[in-house]
């Protein structure tokens, strides 16, 4: 039987275990309209401006107080575009 490790602190016990380097994961930002990906939202909406002429930020800008309702919105479509997508996928590779 191994002996118990109560009699050892629980700092003691965990010393170690930390990494030598932090777990820092860089999230990838996907347009919106094609498949580039960027390293951050700025670079996303400013490319979306530029290649597909959808400023993001100045129709958010220009809604005012109607934001939040339009944000809202735009999320359930995205949702369900995301779902029907990933079905639609799912059901080719089904097919195969």
């Amino acid at each position: 039987m191994a002996p118990a490790n109560s009699d050892i602190p629980e700092s003691e016990d965990e010393e170690g275990w930390d990494d030598v380097e932090p777990d820092e994961e860089q999230a990838q930002i996907v347009c919106l309209f094609d498949d580039h990906s960027f390293p951050d939202v700025r670079a996303m909406l400013d490319h979306c401006r530029k290649t597909h002429g959808m400023d993001i930020g100045g129709l958010c800008r220009s809604m005012g107080p109607y934001v939040l309702f339009f944000h809202c919105n735009l999320h359930g479509i995205l949702i369900h575009l995301l779902t029907a997508v990933q079905d639609s996928i799912s059901m080719r590779r089904s097919s195969w």
